[in-house]
């Protein structure tokens, strides 16, 4: 006959060798439990991360499937806008084929002196500016409301843009030039005496 102290012993060990899910009830109550309690706080955080997510997936579906015609105001050019103040208006594929197709390009080398002062005559074309390694100062003159031109950065030379006398640029985060080789901008007035940069920027020193 087995001895009483050894058999309760060996039960003790397997109860507390056990698994938690000898214990169903009890693991189910708290898993309840926490899920009550945590799950509003959860949802409430992850929420707007969601809405924030589908928003920028429907601006981005509305710019890619965008006709040339379509946008706010019917121009082909969508809004985008990423929090910051005020969102930016970026033409669609389909807009940028139909400018890219009609759009007569003046190619542009500067000298030793770097620096190009952008022509009223040359609005709604794109210049072509291309210095093998020197920063490239663009000079923006006055010039009317509605006049745009269209810059690429040819070369390794960056493209700094600077405002001739009476004339203020803008760009929502401060750049004031082009952000590498390749990279395409555009200076629009929109106001008297106001111009923005918008497109692939960054800041040139």
């Amino acid at each position: 006959m087995p001895a009483v102290g050894n058999s309760q012993t060996a039960r003790k060990m397997a109860i507390m060798s056990s698994p938690i899910t000898a214990f169903p009830i009890a693991t189910r109550n708290f898993a309840d439990i926490v899920t009550e309690a945590v799950g509003p706080m959860i949802d409430e955080k992850i929420a707007p991360v969601d809405d924030a997510w589908a928003a920028t997936m429907a601006q981005l579906s509305a710019w890619m499937r965008g006709p040339a015609t379509g946008g706010p105001d019917g121009n082909g050019y969508y809004p985008w806008d990423d929090g910051a103040e005020p969102a930016i208006a970026v033409p669609s594929p389909a807009k940028m084929a139909v400018l890219a197709a009609t759009m007569e390009i003046v190619p542009v080398n500067p000298g030793a002196g770097a620096a190009y002062t952008l022509l009223p005559t040359d609005s709604g074309k794109r210049i072509a500016i291309n210095h093998a390694d020197a920063t490239v100062t663009v000079t923006v003159p006055l010039a009317p409301v509605g006049t745009i031109w269209f810059a690429r950065q040819m070369g390794a030379g960056a493209l700094k843009f600077m405002g001739a006398a009476g004339v203020t640029i803008i760009n929502r985060r401060d750049h004031n030039g082009t952000a590498g080789r390749g990279a395409g901008v555009s200076i629009c007035f929109e106001a008297a005496g106001v111009a923005y940069l918008d497109g692939d920027t960054d800041i040139i020193a």
